[in-house]
């Protein structure tokens, strides 16, 4: 079997900031939450939740060399210095030992992360790298994930429930993956 879709080259990830491009992000999660049957139709077209509108949420989109949108991620950055606290992972795994010991220092958590039908695989690793970017310049401890990965493209990734990273000097960055009640 042969693949026949040609996939795009990544052109330029940045931070959705207009109007027009949080637009296409939010266009782009549509799209791909409609296509697993998690939101209902909407006439708008478009899917964003309570947390886009606070100081401390970031999305970054991908377009291609034609300007299309072919992915995008939500970074949440938690530092209760600077009094942001919000994220997705508080309400689901706010009362686990695991997330508390986190959330006692600082991350960046990604969350929505929905990649184009054309996407490739370099895609999902750019916006991982604009995570841990984004972690670094606000000197967070901790990076993590909590998503079904929800992919219009679904031929690279399994579904996972959450992910955790954290920079642990002189070990490097540690990993885990797997559902929440391993996480001790």
């Amino acid at each position: 079997m042969t693949n026949k879709l040609e996939y795009p080259v990544v052109r330029d990830c940045f931070l959705a900031r207009t109007t027009e491009d949080l637009g296409d992000v939010f266009r782009l999660r549509y799209l791909c939450y409609r296509r697993r049957g998690a939101i209902p139709e909407r006439a708008v077209g478009q899917f964003r939740d309570s947390f886009d509108g606070l100081p401390n949420q970031f999305s970054y989109l991908i377009r291609d060399s034609a300007e299309e949108p072919l992915a995008t991620i939500r970074v949440s950055v938690v530092r209760k210095d600077l009094g942001w606290t919000e994220s997705p992972a508080e309400r689901v795994f706010g009362d686990h030992a695991a997330f508390q010991s986190m959330a006692e220092s600082s991350f960046v958590e990604a969350s929505r992360l929905c990649l184009g039908r054309t996407a490739r695989r370099d895609s999902f690793y750019v916006l991982l790298g604009s995570m841990a970017a984004l972690g670094e310049q606000y000197g967070v401890e901790w990076l993590a994930a909590q998503c079904r990965l929800l992919c219009v493209a679904e031929r690279y990734f399994a579904e996972v429930q959450i992910i955790c990273w954290t920079f642990s000097p002189p070990l490097g960055i540690v990993c885990w993956m797997g559902p929440p009640e391993q996480l001790v």
